[in-house]
């Protein structure tokens, strides 16, 4: 098994615009009717004029000394969309790469591809087409971008990622037995590397810029001031840090400062099922417990939307400020990207940030403000929301960092280098066998 190489710099037409993970759902295959496609002769049910009429119906045809790389989400949205869809979407970019995502998975694609990338994965129906790779002598990756096995027991996602738990181990399983780990962080990497001894490469979050609109208008003329969040019902925890703080400032500037939040209303509500034996639908499950973590504070609230129309989502809000509070747990500190300053700072927001968490690459009072102590924390909100000058500058400053250091066009070799590299040593590694 070689490597293709690039042999020139003529682009090659893809319809990457045309494929994503949601549409991957419909992908057909000749091994439908076969019951178990991984034996030797559910391997070779489709012929090669099978093959061929296979990657013509889904944009595959391509040079046959493409780099094919099957990436396989866990999800439609969220971390699938971040981990496997964009970066797909910037590897059909360049010549003589093709790379497929999709939640759905085929014998074609596997034989297809050179390398296959398993996001998050941990499901016992997918091992089949785990060993189907394995004696194709596919490269697998294992990418994960979170800390899933040191989740806090307040968190809402411990229930399924725990001691007691198939997924918690299942993950470990996956990761051992694949040729490389990537991740998002290397205190990702070496959590897990002295966990159960992986091999591991950092791929950080970036940012795609063209999900956000150019922000040139000015925000709102009026004398109020935006101070927005934005995260998921696990950041509970987070919230804390700045509610008495925000409690402070409405007893201050009062209607001048609006509070507006995205993903979550900050109110810990605890479901239980009306009927154990029942099914797992909505209907089943009633809220028998409320926690407001921002009891008494009034607030804007928006709902989570898809990762892809986020970035316009947030510009759309005309947030002023933007807080981004990060408890020091070992799960945030090693599993934690600094994704949420990207995002922002992408938006144009300027940020007030945890300090000595995983944002300690911000430069204080210049591209953003990083606070620890409530006093901190009403000192930069009281200095941003006093001066609309220095929310510009601190904007303008944040947004050229992001752009400079996190832009996933200028990125992208990281995921391509990282690939080849593994492939390579694999190649030398079989060779040796």
């Amino acid at each position: 098994m070689s490597i293709p190489c690039s042999i020139d710099n003529v682009p090659i037409e893809y319809p990457a615009s045309q494929w994503s993970l949601k549409n991957s759902t419909v992908v057909e295959t000749a091994a439908d009717q076969v019951d178990h496609p991984t034996d030797s002769a559910g391997r070779c049910i489709f012929t090669q004029s099978d093959f061929d009429v296979f990657k013509k119906r889904y944009g595959l045809t391509r040079d046959r000394r493409t780099f094919n790389i099957l990436m396989i989400a866990a999800d439609l949205q969220g971390c699938g969309y971040a981990r496997i869809e964009r970066p797909a979407r910037y590897i059909n970019r360049n010549p003589h790469w093709v790379a497929f995502p999709t939640v759905k998975i085929t014998p074609e694609l596997v034989h297809w591809s050179h390398v296959m990338v398993w996001q998050r994965q941990h499901k016992d129906d997918m091992l089949p087409v785990f060993e189907l790779g394995r004696k194709l002598h596919k490269v697998q990756i294992f990418d994960i971008d979170d800390n899933l096995h040191a989740i806090p027991r307040h968190n809402p996602v411990y229930a399924t990622y725990n001691r007691e738990t198939k997924p918690y181990y299942n993950l470990l399983h996956w990761m051992r037995r694949c040729d490389l780990v990537t991740v998002s962080k290397q205190e990702l990497g070496e959590f897990y590397k002295g966990l159960i001894g992986i091999r591991y490469a950092v791929l950080p979050n970036c940012i795609d810029f063209a999900e956000f609109p150019v922000i040139d208008r000015p925000r709102m003329t009026n004398d109020r001031v935006r101070i927005g969040w934005a995260g998921s019902t696990t950041h509970f925890e987070d919230l804390r840090i700045i509610a008495g703080v925000f409690a402070e400032l409405k007893k201050s500037y009062g209607d001048r400062i609006e509070l507006v939040m995205m993903g979550s209303d900050g109110i810990r509500r605890t479901r239980r099922k009306i009927d154990r034996h029942g099914s797992d639908d909505e209907d089943n499950y009633r809220v028998t417990e409320e926690e407001d973590v921002l009891k008494g504070i009034p607030r804007e609230f928006h709902d989570a939307v898809p990762t892809e129309t986020y970035g316009q989502t947030l510009c759309d809000l005309n947030l002023d400020i933007a807080v981004v509070p990060l408890a020091q747990s070992q799960f945030n500190l090693s599993g934690k990207s600094n994704i949420k300053y990207l995002e922002m700072s992408a938006a144009k927001i300027p940020c007030v940030l945890s300090r000595d968490t995983v944002y300690n690459e911000v430069s204080h009072g210049e591209n953003g403000f990083l606070a620890d102590k409530s006093k901190e924390w009403r000192h930069c909100l009281d200095l941003l929301i006093q001066d609309r000058t220095l929310r510009q500058r601190i904007a303008e400053n944040a947004y050229r960092y992001v752009r400079d250091h996190y832009n996933f066009a200028d990125k992208v070799h990281f995921w391509m280098r990282t690939y080849m590299e593994i492939m390579a040593f694999k190649n030398e590694t079989l060779q040796k066998e």
